[in-house]
Protein backbone atom coordinates (compact mmCIF):
# COMPACT_ATOMS: atom_id res chain seq x y z
CA UNK A 1 0.00 0.00 0.00
CA UNK A 2 2.87 2.38 0.73
CA UNK A 3 4.31 1.83 -2.72
CA UNK A 4 1.02 2.89 -4.32
CA UNK A 5 0.96 6.27 -2.57
CA UNK A 6 2.16 9.16 -4.73
CA UNK A 7 5.46 10.67 -3.69
CA UNK A 8 5.50 14.30 -2.59
CA UNK A 9 7.39 16.58 -4.96
CA UNK A 10 10.76 17.77 -3.68
CA UNK A 11 9.91 21.34 -4.74
CA UNK A 12 6.53 21.32 -2.98
CA UNK A 13 7.31 24.61 -1.27
CA UNK A 14 7.16 26.33 -4.68
CA UNK A 15 3.58 25.18 -5.36
CA UNK A 16 1.85 27.44 -2.81
CA UNK A 17 -0.51 29.98 -4.38
CA UNK A 18 -0.95 33.60 -3.31
CA UNK A 19 -4.25 32.93 -1.50
CA UNK A 20 -2.63 30.28 0.64
CA UNK A 21 0.29 32.62 1.38
CA UNK A 22 -2.18 35.32 2.51
CA UNK A 23 -3.97 32.83 4.76
CA UNK A 24 -0.67 31.65 6.25
CA UNK A 25 0.37 35.28 6.82
CA UNK A 26 -2.95 36.06 8.52
CA UNK A 27 -2.26 33.22 10.92
CA UNK A 28 1.16 34.67 11.70
CA UNK A 29 3.23 31.94 10.09
CA UNK A 30 4.62 33.73 7.09
CA UNK A 31 8.38 33.82 6.71
CA UNK A 32 8.59 36.46 4.00
CA UNK A 33 7.10 39.79 3.01
CA UNK A 34 7.53 38.95 -0.67
CA UNK A 35 4.05 38.04 -1.92
CA UNK A 36 5.11 36.08 -4.97
CA UNK A 37 3.63 32.71 -5.82
CA UNK A 38 6.80 30.98 -4.68
CA UNK A 39 7.05 30.25 -0.99
CA UNK A 40 10.51 30.18 0.54
CA UNK A 41 12.17 26.86 1.03
CA UNK A 42 11.47 25.68 4.61
CA UNK A 43 15.15 25.62 5.56
CA UNK A 44 16.03 29.09 4.24
CA UNK A 45 16.33 31.95 6.74
CA UNK A 46 13.06 33.84 6.99
CA UNK A 47 13.96 37.04 8.79
CA UNK A 48 12.42 35.93 12.08
CA UNK A 49 14.53 35.77 15.24
CA UNK A 50 16.35 32.53 15.79
CA UNK A 51 15.01 30.98 19.01
CA UNK A 52 18.50 29.82 19.93
CA UNK A 53 19.69 33.44 19.83
CA UNK A 54 16.81 34.46 22.12
CA UNK A 55 17.61 32.10 24.97
CA UNK A 56 18.59 34.91 27.35
CA UNK A 57 15.31 36.70 26.62
CA UNK A 58 13.33 33.51 27.14
CA UNK A 59 15.16 32.75 30.39
CA UNK A 60 14.48 36.30 31.63
CA UNK A 61 10.79 35.94 30.75
CA UNK A 62 10.43 32.62 32.57
CA UNK A 63 12.28 34.00 35.58
CA UNK A 64 9.93 36.99 35.59
CA UNK A 65 6.88 34.70 35.49
CA UNK A 66 8.29 32.78 38.46
CA UNK A 67 8.79 36.01 40.38
CA UNK A 68 5.25 37.20 39.62
CA UNK A 69 3.88 33.83 40.76
CA UNK A 70 5.81 34.32 44.02
CA UNK A 71 4.24 37.80 44.36
CA UNK A 72 7.63 39.43 43.80
CA UNK A 73 6.52 41.81 41.05
CA UNK A 74 9.10 44.46 41.92
CA UNK A 75 11.85 41.91 41.22
CA UNK A 76 10.22 40.87 37.92
CA UNK A 77 9.84 44.43 36.64
CA UNK A 78 13.50 45.07 35.61
CA UNK A 79 13.63 41.75 33.74
CA UNK A 80 10.46 42.59 31.83
CA UNK A 81 11.56 46.17 31.16
CA UNK A 82 14.80 44.77 29.72
CA UNK A 83 12.88 42.46 27.40
CA UNK A 84 10.62 45.35 26.34
CA UNK A 85 13.64 47.55 25.59
CA UNK A 86 15.33 44.85 23.52
CA UNK A 87 12.29 43.29 21.83
CA UNK A 88 9.07 45.36 21.97
CA UNK A 89 7.36 42.70 19.84
CA UNK A 90 7.50 40.08 22.65
CA UNK A 91 3.78 40.12 23.36
CA UNK A 92 3.93 37.76 26.34
CA UNK A 93 6.47 39.99 28.06
CA UNK A 94 4.39 43.09 27.25
CA UNK A 95 1.30 41.50 28.79
CA UNK A 96 3.17 40.51 31.94
CA UNK A 97 4.93 43.87 32.22
CA UNK A 98 1.58 45.66 31.99
CA UNK A 99 0.20 43.42 34.75
CA UNK A 100 3.19 44.21 36.98
CA UNK A 101 2.94 47.95 36.31
CA UNK A 102 -0.80 48.07 37.04
CA UNK A 103 -0.30 46.12 40.28
CA UNK A 104 2.39 48.65 41.22
CA UNK A 105 0.11 51.61 40.50
CA UNK A 106 2.14 52.77 37.46
CA UNK A 107 -0.88 53.27 35.21
CA UNK A 108 0.81 55.84 32.93
CA UNK A 109 3.63 53.47 32.09
CA UNK A 110 1.24 50.50 31.85
CA UNK A 111 -0.87 52.39 29.30
CA UNK A 112 2.28 53.05 27.26
CA UNK A 113 3.19 49.34 27.30
CA UNK A 114 -0.37 48.31 26.43
CA UNK A 115 -0.50 50.75 23.50
CA UNK A 116 2.67 49.09 22.21
CA UNK A 117 1.00 45.70 22.78
CA UNK A 118 -1.89 46.74 20.53
CA UNK A 119 0.58 47.16 17.66
CA UNK A 120 1.30 43.41 17.67
CA UNK A 121 -1.26 40.72 16.85
CA UNK A 122 -3.30 39.11 18.15
CA UNK A 123 -5.69 41.73 19.45
CA UNK A 124 -6.83 40.61 22.90
CA UNK A 125 -9.78 41.37 25.14
CA UNK A 126 -7.52 41.61 28.17
CA UNK A 127 -5.30 44.26 26.55
CA UNK A 128 -8.27 46.56 25.93
CA UNK A 129 -9.71 45.82 29.36
CA UNK A 130 -6.42 46.71 31.06
CA UNK A 131 -6.08 49.87 28.97
CA UNK A 132 -9.59 50.88 30.02
CA UNK A 133 -8.61 50.36 33.66
CA UNK A 134 -5.49 52.50 33.21
CA UNK A 135 -7.45 55.31 31.54
CA UNK A 136 -10.09 55.21 34.30
CA UNK A 137 -7.40 55.67 36.93
CA UNK A 138 -5.83 58.44 34.82
CA UNK A 139 -9.33 60.03 34.54
CA UNK A 140 -9.45 59.83 30.74
CA UNK A 141 -13.07 58.69 30.56
CA UNK A 142 -13.37 58.81 26.76
CA UNK A 143 -10.40 56.52 26.17
CA UNK A 144 -11.57 54.23 28.97
CA UNK A 145 -15.00 53.95 27.36
CA UNK A 146 -13.46 53.29 23.93
CA UNK A 147 -11.35 50.41 25.24
CA UNK A 148 -14.15 48.93 27.36
CA UNK A 149 -16.32 48.90 24.26
CA UNK A 150 -13.62 47.26 22.13
CA UNK A 151 -13.10 44.59 24.81
CA UNK A 152 -16.84 43.87 24.71
CA UNK A 153 -16.81 43.72 20.90
CA UNK A 154 -14.00 41.17 20.98
CA UNK A 155 -15.84 39.18 23.65
CA UNK A 156 -18.96 39.21 21.46
CA UNK A 157 -16.93 37.97 18.52
CA UNK A 158 -15.43 35.15 20.61
CA UNK A 159 -18.83 33.98 21.86
CA UNK A 160 -20.32 34.20 18.37
CA UNK A 161 -17.51 32.16 16.81
CA UNK A 162 -17.94 29.46 19.45
CA UNK A 163 -21.70 29.37 18.92
CA UNK A 164 -22.42 30.55 22.47
CA UNK A 165 -25.60 32.43 21.59
CA UNK A 166 -26.86 33.22 25.11
CA UNK A 167 -23.51 34.68 26.11
CA UNK A 168 -23.33 36.62 22.84
CA UNK A 169 -26.79 38.08 23.47
CA UNK A 170 -25.76 39.08 26.99
CA UNK A 171 -22.68 40.87 25.64
CA UNK A 172 -24.79 42.59 22.95
CA UNK A 173 -26.98 43.98 25.73
CA UNK A 174 -23.91 45.25 27.57
CA UNK A 175 -22.70 46.97 24.39
CA UNK A 176 -26.11 48.60 23.88
CA UNK A 177 -26.05 49.78 27.50
CA UNK A 178 -22.71 51.53 26.95
CA UNK A 179 -23.91 53.53 23.93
Amino acid sequence: ALLQRPALPTDGHALVDEGTMALVAALGYTTTDDWTTTAPHPLEPGGRPNPLERRAELNAYWRATELVAQDRRADAKPLLEGIFAENPANVQALDLLAEVLIAGGEHDRAAEVLRERLRHPPERIRTHDRLATCYEVLTDRERAKLHHRRALELLLLAHTRRGEHREADRVRELIRATE
